[in-house]
């Protein structure tokens, strides 16, 4: 009953503020007779490639330096949507694979407007059907970028699924209340023949995201461990503006199945994923790049801020899998990588239909890149945890004097006696002043001693057991909760003793 009387009221409140807008004139409910309603089509979703590759690290990388010259956040687009809006996204999500199947789509809020008919056909006005195309284009623009596992939108078409009319004093003007809209998805059939084709790619895109191995406890080091193994596993498809010779190449299956040769948007929807399957924040971006049209990822990181990855313009061009570049990897909007900012050099637009009003909104990005001080990326050596003011060294790791790379725009480096457990690291941002320190930890030296072995161990079991732990935020207390919980107890011992037999990976 309170639905019932929930939509006569937003029924009511539509038409008056339409009144509002109209000579006064009666109105009287008109019987609907059985009319034809035309139905009408979205254009294509737009394909981001540019033209022109642009990258910065078309050369090799120097040594030990990785920067040249230089609402709900699992489901963003969700929360910035209206409830109407919202309804189609739900409606469309909880279809799954359905291709030209037409869906109802239940209005909050009535669409009012002018309509006439001729030939036993209904005709809305222009008016009335921008607002239709309006609501499903925004529903199912946030659902494709909040899900790129429903990669087989390509279009839509869009109708009225149920309306009450109503006569006025001009015969020839009917004012139409539009209840329900209706949506139906399109494929794109160079890629797809059927429902069972779309199935068939899902299940292999879904297995392959169940299967693929992230490595590492805190979230920057399985952002990393993700990166890493994308940008190793695929290539650039050098074929990207042949359709017909990898035509997923715009999508995240093409990352997860054989020939591995993706475009910017298989990056992106592909990392997307992966940090939705690791509970990291993570969105899509779209806009301008390079020259073109692009693709790239902002990502949340514990200290409450977005930072921009991508992992197109790290991945070296000649497909080369032994080498992996840092310098768009967690950068802020000043980030300066190859003599532009990072917000210069990517401008997002959010749009993802080229026709209609509705574009994607997106986080406002940090200033800085995440984690002032770079160190050389060799597989468990070093983690930055920025919210942390802590640089984690590998157990194998023996001096960090050799691997310090600081970003342009700062200086820094060791500030104390040693570069191991105990030690400092300051950076400075050369335009501020700012100054901020690191405490360095080797994992499990939980003695001090800088090395990381079984006494190490033993110490951790009796510091869980008997509550003999080092002081809190202190070198050797971030060096014994291997598992990053604030506390060193016996999920640490497991860790430890797993990393000493060389079974547990950081990234």
């Amino acid at each position: 009953m309170k639905r019932t009387i929930s939509r006569i009221f937003c029924v009511i409140m539509a038409l008056c503020v339409f009144l509002t807008a109209m000579p006064i004139m009666s109105f009287a409910e008109k019987e609907k007779p059985a009319f034809d309603i035309e139905v009408r089509e979205s254009g294509p979703v737009q394909q981001y490639d540019p033209s022109a590759i642009i990258k910065v690290n078309n050369k090799a990388p120097v040594a030990n330096q990785y920067f040249s010259s230089g609402a709900d956040d699992m489901h963003w687009f969700y929360s910035y949507l209206t409830n109407d809006q919202k309804s189609v996204y739900d409606t469309v999500k909880a279809a799954g694979v359905c291709i030209d199947k037409t869906l109802t789509v239940p209005l909050n809020t009535a669409i009012v407007g002018a309509a006439t008919v001729s030939e036993n056909t209904l005709y809305l006005s222009d008016e009335v059907w921008t607002s239709v195309f309006e609501v499903a284009l925004s529903g199912i623009t946030a659902l494709m970028d909040d899900h790129p596992e429903m990669f087989w939108i390509n279009s839509f078409s869009y109708g009225i699924a149920n309306y009450e009319l109503y006569t006025t004093d001009d015969e020839s003007v009917l004012l139409i209340v539009v209840t329900a809209i209706s949506v139906a998805i399109k494929i794109n059939t160079a890629v797809y023949a059927n429902a069972t084709s779309v199935e068939n790619y899902y299940n292999q895109l879904i297995d392959a995201v169940n299967k693929f191995e992230v490595h590492g406890i805190t979230r920057y080091e399985k952002l990393k461990s993700i990166h890493d193994t994308i940008v190793r596993q695929v290539q650039y498809d050098p074929n990207y503006n042949n359709s017909s010779k990898n035509p997923t190449d715009h999508e995240p299956v093409s990352v997860f199945t054989e020939p591995f040769l993706t475009v910017c948007e298989g990056y992106a929807e592909a990392f997307k994923l992966l940090c939705d399957r690791e509970g990291i924040p993570c969105v899509v971006v779209v806009g301008i790049a390079g020259g073109g049209g692009h693709a790239w990822n902002y990502v949340k990181m514990e200290d409450n801020k977005w930072y921009a990855v991508d992992m197109t313009w790290d991945d070296p061009l000649n497909n080369d899998v032994s080498t992996v570049y840092y310098n768009y990897f967690l950068v802020g909007s000043e980030t300066v990588v190859g003599g532009a900012t990072f917000a210069e050099g990517h401008v997002s637009t959010g749009e993802r239909f080229s026709a209609g009003s509705f574009r994607l909104t997106y986080p406002t990005l940090a200033t800085d890149l995440y984690g002032k001080v770079m160190l050389s990326f060799n597989v468990g050596d070093i983690t930055i945890e920025d919210s942390m003011n802590v640089i984690f060294v590998g157990k194998d790791v023996t001096t960090l004097q050799e691997k310090f790379a600081i970003p342009s725009g700062f200086t820094g480096g060791l500030s104390s006696y040693t570069d191991l457990t105990g030690g400092l690291v300051q950076t400075t941002k050369t335009a501020t002043g700012i100054t901020k320190t690191y405490i360095v930890a080797k994992r499990g030296d939980i003695d001090g001693s800088n090395t990381t072995n079984i006494t190490d161990y033993d110490k951790v079991v009796t510091a869980s057991t008997l509550g003999s732990c080092p002081e809190k935020n202190t070198a050797e207390y971030y060096a014994g909760d291997i598992n990053h919980d604030g506390a060193i107890d016996g999920f640490d011992a497991i860790a430890l003793d797993l990393y000493l037999e060389d079974t547990l990976k950081f990234n």
